[in-house]
């Protein structure tokens, strides 16, 4: 919430989703207009002191009160919410959400998901980018951590790369890309490529 990462967002690809931490997020504020973490427990705190305060009224009504606790903002379903998540685990279904059995890395899944994205879309067709562009890519993978350091961060930003890649094909022109990211010495060549390779 604080970097309003959902802002203006329906259309969202969450790759490496299982087991289904950020679709799970996702379907609660895109597609049940919810609220999540902290922000969720300081709405439920605020209606609870609101109802207090009608439970526990003053018989007469006292000046100059100032009431701390407002009303908040009440989220809305958006519309038109189209997410895809994608991994190569299963995951349970959730509501709303579009769930692909693929591997980032390997070339036959661009086709995938962009039929994912639009059922129109012709996989004979030459073009790997989306006539229906999304605004986020969320990417949370990681691979199974053998306890050599160097050697996880390696496999981990080819993972990164792989949904860089991914993300080009799909994401709109000022969209939004969210990675998790192994920090090593090297993780600002890492964030160079990724600017470079997002530029072209």
């Amino acid at each position: 919430m604080e970097y309003d990462l959902f802002k203006d967002v329906t259309r969202v690809v969450d790759l490496c989703a299982a087991p289904g931490s950020w679709s799970q997020v996702l379907s609660r504020v895109l597609i049940k207009g919810e609220n999540f973490g902290r922000q969720a427990w300081e709405d439920q705190d605020a209606k609870l002191s609101q109802m207090m305060r009608g439970v526990f009224a003053p018989t007469e009504p006292q000046r100059n009160i100032e009431l701390e606790d407002e009303e908040p903002p009440e989220l809305k379903p958006r519309k038109d919410v189209k997410i895809v998540a994608i991994d190569l685990q299963p995951m349970s279904p959730l509501q709303g959400i579009i769930t692909l059995k693929a591997d980032i890395t390997h070339p036959a899944t661009v086709p995938l998901l962009l039929k994912a994205l639009d059922p129109t879309y012709d996989p004979t067709s030459k073009s790997q980018h989306a006539s229906h562009p999304v605004d986020l890519v969320l990417s949370d993978g990681a691979p199974d951590v053998t306890g050599l350091h160097d050697l996880d961060i390696y496999v981990q930003s080819q993972l990164l790369f792989a949904a860089l890649n991914l993300a080009l094909c799909v994401l709109r022109p000022g969209g939004k890309f969210v990675a998790k990211i192994f920090r090593g010495r090297n993780v600002d060549l890492l964030g160079i490529k990724a600017q470079v390779q997002s530029s072209k």
